[in-house]
């Protein structure tokens, strides 16, 4: 695997996201994660940990994939992304996210999709894809309404822009918070701690949890298929691509980039 590796500790599955500079999700770490959770799903693994290296965790998606899409294309790769989210939330192991400095747009979206998220207390989130004229392509808003209600996730898609750990926190988006520098010990502690327990009880308990909540989520993430493909075609969505890659990543993760939408 190219952009990832992973790992046994023990009973422990541990993948670790390895794209530098910024972890973007490419199309070939699509791929990698594809296979690294079917090799999960059908091993003997007790719990998942997702870690990245580097000192972001994913920085959104690698723009260039949006290039030259249309409506059909574009539905291809929403079906895609969403198809990977739904593949670790069916895991029927306890999942456990380490998130360290920017997790933003896909970044945030991967860490919604783990059943726990440990958050360094520098950590900045957010789904920003208004800044690039779409919505949350990989079912972001929806898995925050269900966390946080839709008055939250409405804000967070709207505003486009990054909250601190502390923040999500408190709005149930992420499980804990803990000091940068221990992120790595706490977070495989932690699902360590899950590898060891009840196995099969966890896989019931996860699964009446996840029934409880799916039918809301699964309605979004239907929604999310049909009404995205179009964005693919509209003006600001192909004006904020081209201006992404005219001011470059640095810009878009620093939240400096603009562009001049209808």
């Amino acid at each position: 695997m190219q952009t990832l590796t992973l790992e046994r500790d023990g009973d422990l599955a541990v993948i670790t996201l390895r794209n530098p500079p910024v972890n973007a999700f490419s199309a070939q770490l699509g791929r990698d994660l594809r296979d690294a959770l079917h090799d999960v799903a059908t091993g003997d693994y007790r719990a998942l940990l997702t870690r990245a290296e580097g000192a972001n965790f994913c920085a959104g998606a690698d723009v260039s994939v949006f290039v030259g899409k249309n409506r059909r294309s574009g539905a291809g790769l929403v079906a895609d992304v969403l198809n990977l989210i739904e593949m670790i939330e069916a895991l029927p192991i306890p999942t456990v996210v380490a998130v360290q400095g920017l997790a933003i747009a896909a970044g945030m979206e991967l860490m919604l999709a783990h059943d726990i998220a440990i958050v360094a207390e520098g950590a900045q989130i957010g789904q920003i894809e208004a800044m690039i004229g779409t919505t949350t392509l990989a079912g972001g808003a929806q898995r925050i309404a269900a966390r946080a209600g839709v008055a939250r996730a409405k804000q967070m898609v709207f505003e486009a822009r990054r909250y601190d750990a502390a923040t999500l926190e408190r709005w149930n988006i992420v499980n804990m918070v803990v000091p940068d520098a221990a992120l790595d010990e706490k977070a495989r502690a932690y699902a360590q701690r899950l590898a060891q327990g009840p196995t099969a009880a966890h896989a019931v308990t996860k699964s009446v949890i996840n029934a409880a909540g799916r039918a809301a989520i699964a309605a979004g993430d239907e929604a999310l298929r049909a009404g995205a493909p179009i964005l693919f075609e509209t003006g600001d969505k192909q004006r904020a691509v081209a201006a992404f890659i005219e001011q470059g990543s640095r810009a878009f993760a620093s939240g400096t980039l603009h562009y001049e939408g209808s």
